[in-house]
């Protein structure tokens, strides 16, 4: 894919003609190895006869002086590579030519085949050709187009994703019949013993042809010199298919790729609707090397949001040399210049917001660049209720860039150190990703420089407010907002401490020495939180209820993220996001429950320790009701694919959120509390600014453990929830409890109460089988056992 790309910056860089070296591309072009010898001081001209003697065409652009880009057109393949050499007066010498790019493959005629009643399978989906003509893409020899009736079904070996069709397409299997098809076979054997083909040179189906463009927009790359497409070889066990929902509008796009993960993909474009993304072939998958992943990054940015003006100097050190670094820039931000390596000459281009710099060996290259760009909006986690239809008018404006609007260089969501130094228009103040290092004003400006140890990207927010106070945490608090903001209508001092205070002694201590915490009055619920700065909502009641009651009652029913105190639970979870987020974080969807669970198990936690048990327990109640009324959207694991699914942020949170931080508690119950705060600080302290998958995350937190990797197994992979019965014998001192889960085989704690003569007494017994007896014994006789399904999202029935 990155070759894909690479290649279409290159074409739509804007070749240059290279009329410098015109007789040495004339020579060339006409293969005219006399005058070509004549050009040359001594004897490296040869390589060019030997490379371009089978050459069918080719297309010059000067990349410098000394340097041609060339585009290089054979029989049966392509390639684009360099030339470059020295001069010596009118004659060239010490010439080199390296072939950059290749193999490239390309289509230029089609064989065309009747063909009946054939079946061919892409993993787990079935194919079959029942009527009609197979155009093959030549001589490309892998790209098809048929023409006619025919069928796609799949039925997932995975039962979850069955589950996933049931609720979209009303069945286990999805089934498609089509008129027309373009498709990319790894194993094209299906067509060996057809009839002799005949060549044509274009597709006369119109439904076709549409199809066909849309595979081009996709996998090819105009080059203007031959005015054809180029392909980079697909992998060898590369499979696809591209059929139509809707002709002219939407289409499915089936991927299956054994060697990736997910191998497996059906997604109905340009909605993005993914029906199907899974492993259908288990085991070791191919993971990408780390070449694009950052080390440090040194950003100088001048930005002015009130006129919407960015100009900024970028110097991105990466981990590892490669020939091809890749990094995205906001499209409105133009590059105006670029820093060389030491060693190498460098080349930059760019389609749209992506940047390829291409060198030998780089690890280190600069930007420079300027442009217009908008300040970004609330991200969508952000505001998790919107209590009433809030007056723009009276928000206090805050400008926030945030790392995904890309208005530095982003090579992508890696933690990396980073130095900052913003320059604003006074009077405005900024926070930045990570700890302030200096601060002054320069003239009409302001200057910050901040400093990171390690973040996943760079935020920043700046605007018109002040620092109202500083908390005296262990590690302090800046807290921000305008002069006017009377933080104590809406928190003690004492409270925003305590809670910071009470997640430093559970999960350890942060790298940065102080938080910066930006306070707005809002009318919605939620936050952003990044390394070192948090900006918080303050959720401002007065414009619309004055029962505060009331409205901590509606949010309850409306949110599954509201629990009790609406702005101390969201101080809580936004908060913890300095560790789980801030210091490690998910790799890619399927691992996002590991921060919002984390950070919602957190304010959960929390309550735990500071409210009475009824509203702890109403909390646990809150969290249960929303997993039960959402779970058959998908399993956690499913992460941001739930709301993709569903269309429903609500019902991500309640699985993403709600039944992570469930999961996170049932851990607690079974490991004890400090065990589990202890293998938590382990993995923080092990991992120290690194993005996680969920697998290595559950490895760490097992430690070997059988049973524990059974608990993950099934709450986190599996989106059914346990149908528990019991029954309970009692004998004097003596009692058991037999409990029998009749659709899962899961693990998961229960609470058990029982009572004597003595008094009372609370268990927690860890179920660990589909059916599983406890027997329990006391000192007195026992009168009575109460049962409860405690923090487990469980189906308890007597």
């Amino acid at each position: 894919m990155k070759k894909h790309l690479l290649l279409s910056l290159l074409l739509l860089a804007g070749l240059r003609p290279a009329i410098a070296q015109e007789p040495l591309e004339t020579a060339i072009k006409k293969k005219d190895w006399t005058t070509l010898a004549t050009l040359f001081s001594d004897q490296t001209h040869q390589q060019l006869i030997v490379y371009f003697k089978d050459c069918l065409g080719v297309g010059f652009s000067l990349l410098r002086q000394d340097d041609l880009m060339y585009f290089a057109r054979f029989k049966e393949f392509a390639e684009i590579g360099e030339i470059t050499f020295e001069r010596d007066g009118d004659t060239y010498r010490q010439l080199s030519l390296k072939r950059n790019l290749k193999p490239l493959y390309f289509v230029d005629h089609f064989s065309r085949t009747v063909m009946t009643e054939r079946t061919v399978s892409m993993g787990d989906a079935v194919i079959h050709f029942k009527n009609g003509v197979m155009y093959r893409g030549m001589p490309m020899g892998n790209v098809f187009v048929f023409c006619g009736d025919w069928e796609f079904s799949i039925r997932p070996e995975s039962e979850e994703e069955r589950l996933t069709l049931l609720s979209q397409v009303r069945s286990d299997t999805f089934v498609k019949e089509a008129q027309a098809g373009v498709f990319v076979f790894s194993q094209p054997e299906f067509m060996d013993d057809l009839p002799p083909p005949t060549a044509v040179r274009e597709l006369a189906d119109g439904e076709a042809k549409l199809l066909y463009d849309i595979f081009q927009q996709k996998w090819g790359m105009h080059i203007p010199f031959f005015n054809e497409l180029w392909y980079f070889p697909f992998a060898l066990d590369f499979n696809t298919a591209v059929f139509y929902r809707k002709p002219g509008k939407s289409f499915y796009r089936y991927v299956f790729s054994s060697g990736i993960s997910p191998d497996t993909s059906l997604v109905m474009l340009p909605e993005n609707k993914f029906y199907l993304n899974y492993n259908a072939v288990k085991g070791l998958k191919f993971t990408s090397q780390g070449v694009d992943e950052l080390e440090n990054l040194q950003l100088n940015i001048f930005y002015n949001p009130q006129v919407e003006f960015l100009s900024a100097t970028a110097v991105l050190n990466f981990k590892e040399p490669s020939s091809v670094k890749t990094v995205s820039l906001d499209s409105s931000l133009v590059v105006k210049g670029y820093g060389k390596s030491q060693q190498h000459e460098l080349q930059l281009f760019n389609r749209a917001d992506t940047y390829f710099l291409l060198g030998q060996g780089l690890n280190k290259f600069s930007f420079y660049y300027a442009g217009s760009v908008k300040p970004g909006g609330d991200a969508a986690d952000m505001i998790r209720i919107n209590t009433d239809d809030s007056d723009d008018r009276k928000r206090e404006h805050y400008f926030i860039l945030n790392r995904d609007q890309d208005f530095y260089p982003n090579p992508g969501p890696h933690f990396f150190k980073n130095r900052v130094k913003i320059t604003l228009p006074a009077p405005l103040q900024c926070l930045v990703t990570g700890e302030l290092r200096s601060q002054q004003t320069l003239g009409e400006r302001n200057e910050f420089v901040f400093e990171s140890p390690g973040s996943k990207g760079v935020s920043l927010v700046c605007g018109n407010f002040t620092q109202l106070l500083t908390i005296p945490s262990r590690v302090p608090i800046r807290v921000f907002g305008l002069a006017k903001l009377k933080l104590s209508n809406y928190f003690d001092v004492a409270d925003i401490q305590g809670c910071f205070d009470f997640l430093l002694d559970k999960f350890g201590p942060l790298e940065v020495k102080q938080l910066n915490m930006l306070l707005r009055r809002r009318e919605e619920y939620g936050g952003l939180s990044n390394q070192g700065f948090v900006i918080f909502n303050l959720l401002d009641k007065s414009g619309f209820i004055n029962d505060e009651m009331s409205i901590t009652r509606r949010m309850r029913k409306e949110s599954p993220v509201v629990f009790d105190d609406v702005n101390r639970d969201n101080l809580v979870h936004e908060l913890s996001h300095q560790w789980w987020g801030g210091i490690i974080s998910w790799k890619g969807y399927q691992d996002q429950w590991l921060t919002e669970g984390l950070a919602e198990f957190s304010t959960l936690f929390y309550l735990e320790h500071h409210v009475a048990e009824n509203q702890y327990r109403k909390a646990i109640a809150s969290a249960n009701k929303w997993v039960f009324r959402c779970n058959d959207a998908g399993p956690i694991a499913y992460g941001r694919r739930i709301a993709n699914l569903s269309n429903d942020m609500l019902t991500y949170q309640s699985i993403v959120y709600d039944k992570s931080a469930l999961v996170f508690l049932m851990l607690k119950e079974i490991l004890g509390e400090e065990e589990m705060l202890k293998r938590l600080r382990e993995l923080l302290n092990d991992y120290k600014y690194q993005s996680l998958v969920s697998t290595r995350f559950i490895q760490n937190i097992c430690q070997g453990d059988v049973i524990l990797h059974k608990f993950f197994n099934g709450w986190v992979f599996s989106r059914l929830l346990p149908e528990v019965s019991y029954r309970v014998v009692i004998a004097g001192p003596n009692a058991e409890i037999v409990f029998s889960q009749s659709n899962t085989d899961f693990v998961f704690p229960v609470r058990v109460r029982i009572t004597t003569a003595v008094g009372e007494t609370v268990r927690t017994l860890v179920v660990e089988d589909k059916e599983q007896k406890f027997k329990l014994t006391e000192k007195s006789p026992i009168r009575s056992i109460e049962v409860d399904a405690g923090v487990s999202p469980i189906k308890l029935n007597d």
